[in-house]
């Protein structure tokens, strides 16, 4: 939608979404003893394969935080 210069949403609602890869993320590693489902090591069997593994970590496309 940016791409297209159309109306951005002006919000949503979600759950534990992935933004940034977690390693990059400071918030995470300063409360990653406290979330005891989503684990680091958890987390990287999940969004790694799926992201990291292309080499596009900081893609905007992927990774909204750095769109």
């Amino acid at each position: 939608m940016k791409d297209l210069k159309l109306p951005l949403p002006w919000g949503c609602v979600t759950f534990s979404p992935a933004t940034a890869p977690v390693a990059s993320v400071e918030s995470f590693h300063a409360r990653e003893d406290m979330d005891l489902m989503f684990t680091k090591d958890i987390l990287s069997k999940i969004y790694s394969p799926a992201y990291t593994s292309t080499g596009h970590g900081d893609n905007p496309y992927l990774y909204p935080l750095y769109g």
